[in-house]
């Protein structure tokens, strides 16, 4: 696939579409040069402009990602070594919509969309260790404001219940190697991700797994 590079000089200019851009992923390539969303997407753009001073104010950024809240609402996310921001177009310009500082305990490497753009807008940050996302803290758009809903380690996303909106697995080993002993099982319930169960690896599809993953749907529904 083949991305857009739109070089910046003074400004670092994103074309921030009105509808749905679903994940297009940017990253900063050759020092202050990013790459946008598919340029094959026909789209109704605006033009929205950032300094690069304000772009770098917390450092050289180790992500960014573009991405979309509903339908028509883009937003623009900024990871750097201390603080992630979110931002929204206004006008011409980006507005600071949302920004969040790590603690001293927490080390983010990468950022990247939450694997559920069309029904539950958010990023993921990964933990930086070498070879490895050891932790992942999830914060999506929920109830008209950004929200943490979940923070693990050992996570993978599944949509196990293929309603759109994945569920969390978490791993628990009894051993270094081979798959893990044990996993827990984390829902959707509408307003942030909760333990389903912890099952054996081997009983991860079981029936009763299943339907405790649409009794947490249909009660977020309620």
């Amino acid at each position: 696939m083949n991305f857009k590079r739109v070089p910046a000089s003074g400004f670092l200019i994103f074309l921030l579409t009105t509808n749905a851009l679903h994940g297009g992923v940017s990253k900063l390539v050759d020092g202050v040069s990013v790459q946008l969303a598919p340029p094959e997407k026909q789209t109704t753009k605006a033009q929205v402009s950032i300094p690069v001073s304000k772009l770098l104010e917390g450092g050289m950024p180790l992500g960014l990602v573009l991405f979309n809240v509903g339908i028509d609402s883009s937003r623009l996310a900024v990871l750097s070594q201390d603080i992630l921001k979110i931002y929204r177009p206004d006008g011409s310009v980006l507005v600071e919509e949302f920004s969040l500082s790590k603690t001293e305990a927490e080390e983010w490497g990468e950022l990247e969309v939450f694997p559920s753009p069309s029904s539950l807008a958010g990023v993921v940050l990964y933990k930086a260790e070498d070879y490895s996302r050891s932790g992942a803290k999830v914060i999506c758009w929920v109830k008209g404001q950004w929200q943490t809903v979940f923070e693990g380690s050992d996570v993978d996303f599944v949509d196990i219940d293929l309603d759109g909106i994945p569920e969390i697995f978490t791993e628990e080993r009894e051993h270094a190697n081979g798959p893990p002993d044990w996993v827990h099982v984390w829902a959707w319930d509408g307003s942030r991700y909760v333990e389903v169960q912890r099952v054996r690896f081997q009983q991860l599809y079981a029936t009763d797994v299943m339907q405790r993953i649409k009794a947490v749907r249909k009660s977020s529904k309620q």
